[in-house]
């Protein structure tokens, strides 16, 4: 079992919501404003919002149970994993954490977000009912903390983008909300 562990506080706050034309943000579009207006190479995130829909897995049995020998190959992965068939969860609200880059050398262990972006991410997304966020300035860990002292969530959901040519869903988008991001100064063991 792997994990990505960061210190210190988030730097910037960003908001979106609708404006004009633009309904909805694809979380590539997100983590791409992140990491643009900064020029930050390699970000840790936090985004609440609502759902326009999730495009991702969940688990329904833990890993920790297989053993070195268990080969967990399809058919069988159906019985460890559930791939979304479709966006789930709109008008729902999302807590997403990830970690997100540029560097080349985080290709083997973040996947590409979009295709041709040169960004790599990596992101999970805790689902509970919609509630609304205050306007402005808000704290990351008072609105982290008032999801988890309220009703339980509904999913936990490792977030993918569903590039199949026929079926694919796309990625993961939402409608509005915030994004607490800070630059990862010093990645260490490599990601």
């Amino acid at each position: 079992i792997q994990a990505v562990i960061m210190k210190g506080a988030m730097s910037h706050l960003m908001r979106f919501a609708p404006a004009g034309e633009k309904s909805v943000y694809a979380l590539s579009e997100l983590i791409g404003g992140m990491m643009d207006k900064p020029g930050f190479e390699t970000v840790g995130y936090v985004v609440v919002g609502e759902i326009d829909g999730l495009v991702g897995a969940s688990l329904i049995n833990s890993p920790g149970r297989l053993t070195a020998d268990d080969k967990v190959e399809f058919p069988g992965i159906r019985d460890w994993l559930r791939f979304s068939g479709e966006r789930v969860y709109p008008g729902e609200q999302a807590l997403i954490c990830g970690i997100a880059s540029r560097n080349e050398k985080f290709r083997n262990f973040l996947p590409e977000i979009a295709p041709e972006s040169g960004l790599f991410s990596h992101a999970h997304a805790t689902v509970f009912p919609y509630r609304p966020l205050k306007n402005g300035q808000i704290d990351l860990h008072e609105t982290v903390s008032g999801f988890f002292a309220g009703a339980s969530p509904r999913s936990v959901m490792h977030l993918v983008n569903d590039r199949r040519e026929i079926n694919g869903l796309g990625e993961s988008s939402l409608v509005r909300g915030a994004c607490w991001y800070g630059e990862i100064i010093n990645p260490e063991g490599g990601l």
